[in-house]
């Protein structure tokens, strides 16, 4: 005869939790475990559940459960909507028609928004990790071009 599992009474929490979780994954949205705990209380409050903390222990235990493990996140992988390159380039060559050469660069490269998102995320264990800002000493969007004839001084950072 089998046993039926106790019916745990932050279940609905938990599956909500993983429910949002996959889906900010999805979207490549680097997720730590202070943010999973916050979206868990926010659930937990919306349903009325005052009793539920979403400790650290809790957060261990659902990355446990769930196998998530911490990523580097990395590359320019699917930075982008291959679909739409082709439509960009041709607005790209009309929006620049009027500007020279030395006033063109790559606003994504520039290291503005370096600290803005996190070098690491949670994800799942066979996830694969992405970012759009690099951290390359040479870009690949300067691949073709010689970088001192810019007017601007190129520096890479490791943290950008």
């Amino acid at each position: 005869m089998k046993r039926k599992p106790k019916s745990n009474a932050n279940e609905e929490i938990n599956n909500l939790t993983w429910k949002w979780f996959v889906s900010a994954r999805a979207k490549n949205i680097p997720i730590s475990g202070p943010i999973i705990q916050t979206k868990a209380r926010q659930i937990a409050e919306q349903m009325s559940v005052t009793e539920f903390k979403a400790s650290n222990s809790w957060s261990e235990s659902f990355k446990n459960r769930h196998n998530i493990v911490w990523h580097k996140i990395y590359g320019e992988l699917n930075s982008v909507d291959v679909k739409n390159v082709d439509e960009w380039n041709v607005k790209l060559k009309l929006i620049i028609e009027g500007y020279e050469p030395k006033n063109i660069y790559s606003g994504d490269e520039t290291g503005l928004f370096f600290r803005a998102l996190p070098s690491k995320t949670l994800s799942g264990k066979s996830e694969e990790c992405k970012v759009v800002i690099g951290k390359a000493q040479k870009p690949r969007c300067f691949k073709n071009l010689d970088s001192t004839k810019f007017p601007i001084i190129w520096r890479a950072n490791n943290k950008a």
